[in-house]
């Protein structure tokens, strides 16, 4: 009786993965921005402090412009995004794989000159 017991929640468990993208924002794109937002925010380390707001506005403005994009459809999909911790987290690991790639390119890149 306990086995059947044992079995019957164990076969309830649902299995968690990411949700489908599925947002205005083409999943491509929304990768391509925010790896440039984080290269950006990145940047701003090099600035003074008093810099550093008027630097952010200046290069958001410009991924979008670069990309675009404007910063609603931007923020709204964020929002959405933020629904859906598991798909977040699977967008996050694909841009920093691809910073990662980045990093181990341009190291590459550095070593052969």
């Amino acid at each position: 009786m306990v086995f059947l017991l044992a079995l019957s929640v164990l076969s309830c468990k649902k299995t968690l993965k990411a949700p489908a993208y599925n947002f205005e924002l083409p999943r491509e794109k929304l990768v391509s921005v925010l790896l440039d937002v984080y290269l950006a925010e990145a940047a701003l380390l090099e600035y003074e402090k008093s810099y550093q707001d008027s630097m952010r506005k200046m290069f958001i403005t410009e991924i979008f412009t670069i990309h675009k994009i404007d910063k609603v459809l931007f923020d709204t999909t964020m929002v959405q995004l933020a629904q859906f911790p598991e798909l977040y987290k699977d967008i996050h690991s694909q841009i920093t794989d691809s910073l990662k790639l980045k990093e181990t390119s341009e190291a590459h890149e550095e070593a052969t000159q």
